[in-house]
């Protein structure tokens, strides 16, 4: 991993991230630690091509973009539009709102959709990624959802965004899952996960909970992976503290 492929998600600093001036201002202190990169949502204070701007004039790349799910899955044309300005092919599909874990033609219909999303993405040089939490997980008519998501779509048409804290809170193998996808994981969302004070599961900065991110990140090398996303859902005290946490422990201990 090199350090221009460490890339971090602002929904860890979403508090300090609704007005444009919060914006400019965390996105300046976020590139003060040494990040290169961030990966952009929508919905943000500041339009795609503002956000551009702002991380042009900081230096930083955009890795990749978040679609609000079921805007993705309705309108991809949109989508695209707004990755082509801030200069990414990495389209992310983040949750999966709206959609009845309980019904098997619910879940047939949103894959089928997955898949031809992708397809559409795919056929105009972008590139769909799906980025799991621990509920996909759960078992339909004796079927784990997320082995149906990667197994039933075109490789070519959907990618993984994989999430480490996720898979291993869903009952996966981390290091097992980058490898299943070896071929179709352009970028990897890092996130420790540990077990706090209280006994209760917790997120962590990198290197600072459980997970073997000394073997974690070779492995997703090996299955192409070219972009490593920091991200910590919560924090126990000021977040641009965790982020640098997180930046030093990678850049001490997982850069090449």
């Amino acid at each position: 991993m090199r350090i221009d492929q460490v890339s971090f998600q602002p929904y860890t600093i979403r508090k300090h991230f609704r007005t444009p001036h919060e914006i400019r201002e965390s996105l300046q202190k976020v590139a003060a630690i040494g990040y290169k990169a961030v990966e952009c949502g929508n919905g943000y204070a500041v339009d795609c091509r503002q956000f551009r701007e702002i991380c042009d004039e900081l230096g930083l790349a955009v890795s990749s973009f978040v679609e609000a799910p079921a805007e993705l899955l309705r309108n991809p044309q949109a989508a695209m539009a707004n990755a082509a300005i801030l200069g990414t092919t990495l389209i992310c599909y983040i949750f999966p709102a709206g959609i009845d874990f309980a019904s098997r033609a619910s879940v047939d219909a949103w894959i089928q959709a997955l898949d031809r999303t992708g397809e559409t993405l795919r056929k105009a040089g972008y590139t769909l990624t799906y980025h799991n939490h621990g509920l996909e997980f759960r078992r339909l008519d004796g079927q784990r959802i997320i082995d149906r998501i990667f197994d039933e779509t075109n490789p070519a048409n959907l990618s993984g965004e994989l999430d480490t804290y996720w898979l291993h809170a869903g009952g996966g193998d981390p290091e097992r899952w980058v490898r299943r996808l070896k071929g179709r994981l352009p970028i990897l969302h890092i996130k420790d996960y540990g077990i706090n004070a209280q006994n209760q599961p917790a997120f962590f900065e990198i290197g600072h909970g459980g997970l073997d991110f000394s073997s974690i990140i070779p492995a997703a090398e090996e299955s192409g992976c070219r972009c490593f996303v920091v991200e910590q859902d919560e924090t126990p005290g000021d977040p641009f503290e965790s982020l640098e946490k997180s930046f030093r422990h990678i850049q001490d201990h997982l850069l090449a």
